[in-house]
């Protein structure tokens, strides 16, 4: 059994190790942080394994070296098995199981952690969970890399090859400090919200330009005096009673109903999504942790 693998020169658990930290940091320099010593290594024990697989798993044509893409298979190949080893190994010696979840900051901050952790710390008990803030796309690659092994994203956005479960509808409502004496009654315009100052995301995100869509087809154009690089530095305006802004309605958890007030509005339905969790297949099989935790997550 294994022939291929067992006894053979130049192939190792430490050189598939290294070459997976190659091919997560994207280059050698960038896995050694410029150290010469581990940069040695690291291009020994890679010419070690290209000599026993006859490939090339760097594109040395490239400057830095590159991954190639048959190395790109051999990572993800590596990344699924060694993490279901180094988590059995770890259940045998009684250390704690891991579970990585990706997710955007707001979601990990306004669902996730007041939702869905109790309910794993429950079903899971002694399960080390770890968030990582991610945005889609790095989502997506990160299920399909093995790099992490579950993911909250839209719907639309799962990749063949990926599997999801549950349904989280993310609608939108604009939030206004009482201070602003809004005299409105829901659902707002996005005309009445344009005499507001306000707050949005920076940069041509779908959120923000669908946004900036749907007021000039309702012929107005949204006061933004302060942009941000997360939804929940947006909020955060809000709470200090600095901005108002539309924010997806599960933000009302996090801001105080006495200060602030919050109101549904008008044509946002291109903003609404549905949102759900990812996984590989092929990591469940080898990960029996990941099942239990969709089941328990997709429930929440």
């Amino acid at each position: 059994m294994f022939e291929n693998l067992v006894g053979k020169k130049n192939f190792s658990i430490d050189r598939l190790s290294t070459f997976c930290h190659i091919a997560e940091a994207g280059s050698i320099g960038a896995a050694t942080g410029d150290n010469a010593n581990r940069q040695s290594l690291y291009s020994r024990q890679v010419g070690e394994l290209e000599s026993f697989l006859g490939i090339d798993l760097l594109d040395r044509h490239a400057k830095p070296y590159r991954v190639t893409e048959a190395g790109q298979e051999l990572s993800r190949i590596c990344r699924n098995y060694l993490s279901a080893l180094d988590g059995f190994v770890a259940g045998c010696q009684d250390r704690p199981s891991k579970l990585v979840i990706g997710a955007g900051e707001s979601l990990i901050q306004w669902l996730l952690i007041p939702g869905v952790l109790p309910a794993l710390r429950n079903a899971l008990p002694g399960t080390n969970v770890i968030f990582r803030n991610l945005r889609t796309e790095e989502i997506i690659e990160s299920l399909q890399n093995g790099e992490i092994d579950l993911g909250f994203v839209r719907d639309n956005a799962v990749k063949s090859g990926l599997l999801k479960k549950g349904k989280f509808h993310q609608d939108y409502r604009a939030f206004i400090p009482k201070k602003f004496r809004a005299k409105l009654t829901s659902p707002v315009t996005l005309d009445q919200l344009a005499k507001f100052p306000m707050a949005v995301l920076e940069g041509g995100g779908q959120y923000r330009t669908t946004l900036e869509r749907l007021a000039a087809e309702a012929g107005t154009e949204l006061g933004f005096v302060t942009e941000c690089s997360s939804s929940t530095q947006v909020a955060l305006l809000v709470a200090r009673k600095e901005c108002c802004a539309v924010l997806p309605s599960f933000a009302r958890s996090q801001l105080d109903e006495a200060t602030i007030d919050d109101f549904a509005v008008e044509g946002l339905k291109p903003l609404e999504r549905n949102l759900c969790f990812a996984w590989s297949p092929k990591r469940a099989e080898i990960l029996p942790i990941v099942k239990e935790a969709v089941e328990v997550c997709a429930g929440a």
